[in-house]
């Protein structure tokens, strides 16, 4: 690690922390992650707030990418705060528009949903398949940070229905095995398993834990140690 002696030049405040910053600490939570996503389970990063989450979404998104996976990144709170009048249905779309927008699809989201009735599947997971899985070739991972944010909101079910479903259609079509999820947030697995049998209630969960002594010590460059 380069010698740094300035803190302000190393820790970031506020926010994220960037995968390329000095003061990026990895955990066992990183590689968790890296290894669940690579092997297409669904993960659940949960905790509280400040303890890094968003940190490791950026994180295993540079390295998902470097290895040719594509991944596209996803904020609920976000989503929500800019939809606060939307319909349930305007913001299921917003959603699929920022993933297709992120996986670079050059696709007309909005024309495709407003044509596509919504009765039989979840519509979701017809925007994958149909949209995601037919412009792609490579393994696609979508990542959605603060999902604690859409819990209470109109969407909510038909948004993890619609993940499920995802999981559940590998059954049927083997080429929804390239496509996995990572979602992060302040909440339970109770929370997003709604059955005993959901693939939440089987998916990795994973805990981002405190820095340990060793771990520390990797920041002391910044203050000269």
């Amino acid at each position: 690690m380069p010698s740094v002696t300035q803190p302000a030049e190393f820790f970031v405040v506020g926010g994220p922390v960037q995968p390329e910053r000095p003061c990026y600490v990895e955990r066992a939570a990183d590689r968790r992650l890296n290894e669940a996503l690579r092997a297409k389970r669904l993960c659940c990063v949960l905790g509280a707030r400040a303890i890094g989450k968003s940190s490791l979404l950026l994180r295993v998104a540079r390295d998902l990418r470097a290895s040719g996976t594509l991944v596209a990144s996803v904020d609920l709170r976000r989503i929500a705060d800019t939809g606060a009048h939307d319909t349930e249905d305007g913001w299921l779309r917003r959603v699929a528009e920022r993933i297709a927008a992120e996986l670079k699809l050059g696709v007309d989201v909005q024309s495709w949903w407003s044509a596509r009735e919504a009765v039989g599947e979840n519509r979701l997971v017809e925007f994958f398949w149909e949209i995601v899985l037919t412009n792609t070739t490579a393994p696609v991972v979508v990542l959605i940070d603060e999902v604690d944010a859409a819990l209470e909101l109109p969407f909510a079910t038909d948004f993890l229905d619609g993940i499920a479903g995802c999981y559940e259609r590998r059954n049927r079509e083997p080429d929804f095995a390239r496509l996995g999820f990572a979602l992060a947030g302040c909440t339970s697995q109770r929370a997003l398993a709604d059955e005993p049998v959901s693939p939440f209630a089987e998916a990795e969960v994973i805990e981002p834990q405190d820095f340990d002594a060793k771990q520390e010590y990797r920041l002391a460059v910044a203050f000269g140690g």
